[in-house]
Parts: structure tokens; C-alpha cells; sequence
């Protein structure tokens, strides 16, 4: 199944997942080998406006309620769906804090910034 950046395998089938580059709506890269998993990907880059001088995106750091970077793009393996998506926005707001939240959904994620590359946040 397939939600728009969230999808979830059953069973012990085994699917190498593909992601957008985030510089690119058309090219993918592999990112995870995925079975009996949710994995959710969530980015600025798609939805982002201009807000004066700067770019903002669609997601929001609840803690200071300012827009969280339009440049980083994060996929989250879990359990379920709705952790994965749920998790994907945290890491996005503060990937440090995120890995107390990651191990203790049994989750892992990767995160993509421009400058750095993909990079795995430590969680599981």
C-alpha cells in the first residue's frame, strides 16, 4: 500500500523501497530493504512557499512553533504507519531529541540534507 510517502509491507515478502532525490521530482535512489515494515518520507522541498525573505515548508517545530527547514527530506522505518509518519516529523524538528522517540518504537530513520548526504539517525 501506498499513502502518498507512507507504505507498508506484510508478510516476509522483501521490497528494496526507492525514495526521490530530494533535488529531483523524477530520480530515485534505493534507500531501505523493507519487509513486514512502514516506512514514511516526509520533505520541504515539494511544498515549500516563500514567507518573506526565506523559504518555509508545510511542517512545523511544535516546541518553537516555527517552520522546520525546507532542505532536509527524512524516511522513517517502524512498526506501523502512522509511528513512522508521525516520527518523520520529529526528526525533522531536532534529530537529537528524535532518538529517544525512535528506540522506543522500535524505528529507525535517514536524513537527507544537501550538504551532508544521507545520514542515519541513531534510534534502534
Amino acid at each position: 500500500m501506498n499513502a502518498g510517502g507512507d507504505l507498508r509491507l506484510t508478510g516476509t515478502y522483501r521490497e528494496v523501497v526507492h525514495v526521490r532525490v530530494p533535488a529531483s521530482h523524477t530520480v530515485t535512489v534505493p534507500l531501505v530493504e523493507l519487509s513486514d515494515a512502514s516506512l514514511a518520507t516526509s520533505a520541504g522541498t515539494v511544498e515549500r512557499r516563500r514567507d518573506g525573505n526565506r523559504w518555509v515548508g508545510p511542517h512545523v517545530d511544535g516546541r518553537r512553533r516555527s517552520p522546520v527547514g525546507t532542505r532536509r527530506t527524512v524516511s522513517v522505518v517502524a512498526p506501523r504507519c502512522v509511528i513512522a509518519d508521525a516520527l518523520t516529523k520529529v526528526v525533522l524538528s531536532d534529530a537529537r531529541f528524535a532518538s529517544t522517540l525512535l528506540r522506543r518504537h522500535n524505528a529507525s530513520a535517514m536524513m537527507h540534507d544537501p550538504r551532508r548526504g544521507w545520514r542515519v539517525v541513531e534510534g534502534t
